[in-house]
Order: C-alpha cells, then sequence, then structure tokens
C-alpha cells in the first residue's frame, strides 16, 4: 500500500524502545521484521533502531539487505 501511494523507501524502525542498551530479543525481531520488509517490497528498505545504537542498526542492515540506516543524533551530542 505504500509502494502504491508513492513513498520512496521504506522505514522499520523501533521507536517505543527506551533509551538504554538493545536487549537481544529486541534485535532479533528487528532483524526479522527487517527481512520480511526487504523480501516483499521493491523499494529501498532503511533500518532505524536506538538513537544510542546505530551499529546494531548496520549490522541488522548488512545481515538483511536493507539499503540504509536513519541515525537522527549527531555525534557528540
Amino acid at each position: 500500500a505504500w509502494t502504491s501511494a508513492g513513498a520512496d523507501a521504506l522505514l522499520v524502525e523501533n521507536t517505543l524502545q527506551p533509551f538504554r542498551d538493545v536487549p537481544d530479543y529486541m534485535i532479533s525481531l528487528m532483524t526479522l521484521a527487517v527481512q520480511r520488509v526487504v523480501r516483499l517490497s521493491s523499494k529501498p528498505v532503511g533500518v532505524g533502531l536506538l538513537d544510542n545504537a546505530p551499529d546494531l542498526a548496520a549490522t541488522i542492515a548488512w545481515a538483511t539487505g536493507a539499503q540504509w540506516v536513519r541515525q537522527p543524533v549527531a555525534a557528540g551530542c
């Protein structure tokens, strides 16, 4: 539905996790969710995890074939 409405890309993001270490189950769930979206979509897919976990988001993107990572907080802030 999003792609037929004109979306250029899709973002799979976890926004409800508190700002602390990401639990293992969340990494697994996000990986499965991103993998599924990548398989079902012809659009570029991105990953957004926590503001303090860009390394985990990049790992999920690499493992699933997602094309980009959203990191809204600048380094050093």
